[in-house]
């Protein structure tokens, strides 16, 4: 009787749990239907949390994927997906957002598509009719979305390749999906015999980023190399060629298309073959014969191929040559600014095998300013080059600009030799505040060093620029951390600056309050608000220096 009793016990109130989610999800679908924003938010996250037992929601939560706002929408697609294989009637609808505006939307979409595993034979035709009908501008921003499915993304994409008019965006995505959609090589493949040739340039751009996992379809690379009859699609296949890996036939289709009146094609071959045999000395010097002059080509877009090439090219013994180096250190001064930003991209990539470049820029008046830049981007890595960065800053009297650059440059590479203090100094007694700006950033990251600041520095305190004063009082900090005197003064004004809407200020400001230590503690309350912040630096920052004021606890 008594197991009896228990049964039946247990019997009524699992059924009455379970009356009690269906009157719950009821209840859940009405509020989505009729709701205003939040509440349907609120609902969405409940039928999430239920997961397969939220079934029943599954056409209100379709019908919300619609909604308006698009944290309804996101919210929605999310409880689909918790729903799992339950929630497959939703496919449709969840295919037709994977293009949706909002990136949370797109996002919730391309995992609760993978979540609902609803059959190939819908989802395919499904993101074919998508991707055919989808504007443009609405398509690119998604495609990063769907290229973050990975190699789930490929069955999606099985039809659309083999559409007319939706395979140039199938291409897209797998070419950011990358070594993971090898399984659609074949099918990339015979986008090559497409008659449009941007479908045929972005095919080969596809195969290059797929990489040595394309290799099958290497034949087809090369006759596009050799036949095709537009340019751009030569350069895509001369591109692959060298991301596909080493093969006679390719190797000599590259070498003969280095003797191509095409100057754009001969730097494009130039870079497959240093990618694809660094170690064949003579081809190298064949190579180089060839970039060199390209450096100087009238097409901005050919000169941007050869300092790509210099850049990606292996490491020679003993450095770069001073023949190389001294194109570099012309490039610096090219007339286009994306040629510029360019050389400095691809000079930044190289991080310390870089520094030589930096060097030798300096010295020269006309390269200084992207040398600087340069080192700005690289960092710690050219400390190397910090002994003549204050040597150009001693150097650079007369212009405002360039002077800042090298102070915020000397602050990055972080070793700024005792040399540059005196400049340092000078600019703070400058009138353009970004001169001065830089100058206590840069003597702040000197940190104790630096003590010889420290009265130019005390005269800024009362200035009538709230920044500057700011700026001033926490070089002085970082100088002097251990001063009461200091730390007494400095903390009001760095306590109120941890609201300051700049990220890299809060930054600043928690690591130095960091630096004070148990004398600190009255910045507490402001660090642990901090301990949330949205920028994840900021939220790490501020732990460290509530545990530092906490001695560690």
């Amino acid at each position: 009787m008594r197991f009896l009793s228990v049964v039946l016990t247990t019997f009524v109130l699992c059924g009455f749990s379970q009356f009690s989610a269906a009157q719950d999800v009821s209840k859940l679908v009405q509020t989505l239907k009729t709701g205003d924003a939040s509440a349907k938010v609120a609902a969405a996250r409940t039928l999430s949390s239920l997961g397969e037992g939220a079934k029943a929601a599954v056409p209100a939560l379709t019908a919300a994927l619609a909604d308006k706002d698009a944290s309804v929408r996101a919210y929605s697609a999310h409880a689909l997906g918790q729903i799992g294989p339950a929630a497959q009637s939703a496919a449709a609808a969840l295919v037709k957002h994977a293009v949706d505006k909002d990136v949370r939307v797109r996002r919730e979409v391309r995992d609760a598509i993978v979540a609902i595993k609803a059959p190939r034979e819908l989802t395919i035709p499904l993101m074919v009719k998508t991707l055919q009908e989808a504007e443009p501008a609405v398509v690119i921003p998604a495609i990063k979305t769907l290229a973050e499915l990975g190699e789930n993304a490929v069955p999606l994409l099985e039809g659309a390749l083999k559409d007319h008019h939706a395979c140039y965006w199938a291409c897209l995505v797998l070419a950011d999906v990358g070594p993971e959609a090898k399984s659609a090589t074949p099918l990339i493949a015979k986008v090559l015999e497409h008659g449009e040739p941007e479908c045929r340039l972005q095919a080969l751009v596809t195969l290059g980023e797929i990489g040595t996992a394309a290799k099958s379809a290497l034949p087809a690379v090369q006759a596009a190399l050799e036949k095709d009859q537009f340019g751009g699609v030569k350069y895509a296949a001369a591109f692959a060629l060298g991301k596909m890996g080493p093969n006679p036939k390719s190797k000599a289709a590259l070498v003969e298309s280095l003797g191509s009146k095409d100057e754009h094609l001969r730097v494009i071959s130039s870079w497959s073959l240093e990618q694809l045999y660094p170690d064949d000395d003579s081809l190298r010097e064949r190579c180089l014969k060839v970039v060199l002059p390209a450096l100087k080509s009238e097409t901005p877009a050919v000169r941007e191929v050869a300092i790509q090439t210099l850049a990606d090219s292996k490491p020679r013994a003993g450095g770069p040559s001073k023949q190389v180096l001294d194109a570099f250190v012309s490039a610096m001064q090219d007339a286009s600014p994306s040629v510029v930003a360019h050389v400095i991209d691809a000079l930044a990539a190289k991080g310390a095998a870089a520094v030589p470049g930096v060097l030798r820029g300096l010295e020269d008046p006309e390269a200084r300013p992207f040398a600087v830049r340069l080192a700005l981007r690289l960092g710690p890595q050219a400390k190397a080059a910090s002994p003549a960065l204050a040597a150009a800053l001693k150097a650079s009297a007369d212009d405002n600009e360039l002077r800042t650059e090298i102070q915020f440059a000397l602050a990055a590479v972080g070793v700024i030799p005792k040399a540059a203090v005196p400049s340092l100094i000078e600019s703070l007694g400058m009138e353009d505040e970004d001169v001065r700006y830089s100058a206590c950033y840069a003597l702040g990251k000197m940190g104790p060093a630096a003590k010889a600041a420290n009265d130019a520095l005390a005269r800024l305190v009362k200035s009538d620029d709230e920044f500057l004063r700011f700026s001033s009082v926490w070089a002085l900090v970082k100088i002097n951390p251990t001063s009461t005197n200091v730390v007494n003064f400095a903390l009001p004004v760095l306590t109120k600056a941890l609201a300051d809407e700049r990220e890299h200020v809060r930054l600043e400001i928690a690591d130095a309050l960091g630096e004070i230590g148990a004398p600190a503690k009255a910045a507490l309350p402001g660090l642990r608000k901090l301990e949330s912040d949205a920028s994840p630096r900021v939220a790490a920052a501020a732990k460290a220096a509530v545990a530092k004021i906490n001695g560690g606890k």
